[in-house]
């Protein structure tokens, strides 16, 4: 088999210092390849975005990482120091934040923040570009994410866009770098859902372009529907399913899962009364016992007694439930 884009094997996260630690990713495990879309799905609090700074190592200082494997095209990241790490980001392995704004310096021009990452990683057909063409080609790059009037918008400062515009824009810059591994960390959040569409839409036509493996974090199932080829639900940092795409969310397996379906149904439905999983997300933790146990409608008392490992329910589908769907 192909080595995977991305390989990850018990990766544990936590904050603090000495004794006085919270871990936040408990173990979390997946592989990624060339060209795929992974969802990493989950309510906010789950460990979706940490697991994704975790492996780009832009968690701050009191953030300790450790994993059993974790792996970029074969190569250990653990043992990548930081200037080799830094070399890495952007020509290798990109992120595209929840919010635009704050990716952008306000005080320098649209065109400023392009051609500077293009001069900084030295990209283009033989390797490398010299600065005059450096402008042409970042207007090509805002071409190719429908921006109509490149010139007008690379002499814009970032104050002077509205968010969907600022998001295109540094979808273009992300992969306009042609980054093997993409992490979007929810980034069509704060967009009205006619913008929400067009992002997704040019996420998936430049992934499909670049061949790029992309590790999607969302909310959102509608969006994973559309966007991803299989999908990890993520609860109190743990994987609680993973599999293909349209078999979870066909039959989804674990009542996690069912919950945020019937969730997100009823928000699609405009039902008067929206349909909501009971109790507060990370009140339980997994010591001895399942963590969602407080919450879930199918709690036995097996759930409350020990932790439950993870089940294969078919070839590529797994789950980590005791009482799961076939």
């Amino acid at each position: 088999m192909p080595t995977p884009l991305l390989r990850v094997r018990d990766l544990r996260t936590s904050f603090g210092s000495g004794d006085r630690r919270s871990e936040v990713v408990k173990g979390v495990s997946f592989d990624l390849n060339k060209g795929e879309v992974l969802g990493l799905i989950g309510e906010s609090g789950s460990g979706k975005t940490v697991t994704g700074l975790s492996v780009l190592q832009l968690l701050p200082d009191n953030a300790h990482v450790e994993a059993a494997e974790l792996t970029y095209n074969g190569r250990s990241l653990a043992e990548v120091g930081a200037k080799d790490m830094q070399r890495l980001r952007g020509a290798d392995l990109a992120m595209i934040f929840q919010d635009p704004v704050g990716s952008f310096n306000p005080a320098k021009t649209i065109g400023w923040h392009i051609v500077k990452a293009l001069g900084r990683h030295s990209v283009g057909p033989s390797g490398d570009l010299k600065p005059g063409d450096l402008k042409a080609v970042a207007a090509e790059l805002l071409k190719q994410v429908n921006i109509r009037e490149p010139e007008r918008t690379m002499a814009s400062y970032p104050h002077q866009l509205s968010g969907g515009m600022l998001q295109r824009v540094l979808i273009a810059m992300v992969f306009g770098l042609n980054p093997k591994l993409v992490i979007a960390d929810e980034p069509t959040t704060n967009l009205d859902n006619l913008v929400e569409r067009q992002i997704l839409e040019l996420i998936r036509s430049q992934q499909r372009q670049h061949d790029t493996g992309v590790l999607f974090v969302t909310h959102d199932l509608t969006v994973a529907r559309h966007l991803c080829d299989r999908v990890a639900v993520m609860y109190s940092g743990r994987i609680v399913e993973i599999g293909p795409t349209e078999r979870i969310l066909e039959r989804p397996a674990h009542p996690y899962t069912a919950g945020l379906l019937a969730t997100a149904r009823s928000l699609e439905k405009r039902d008067a009364a929206l349909y909501e999983i009971k109790g507060e997300p990370g009140a339980t933790s997994w010591a001895k016992r399942c963590a969602f146990s407080a919450r879930c409608p199918q709690v036995t008392d097996r759930c409350t007694a020990a932790e439950p490992t993870e089940r294969t329910v078919e070839a590529g589908h797994s789950v980590r439930c005791f009482n799961h769907a076939a």
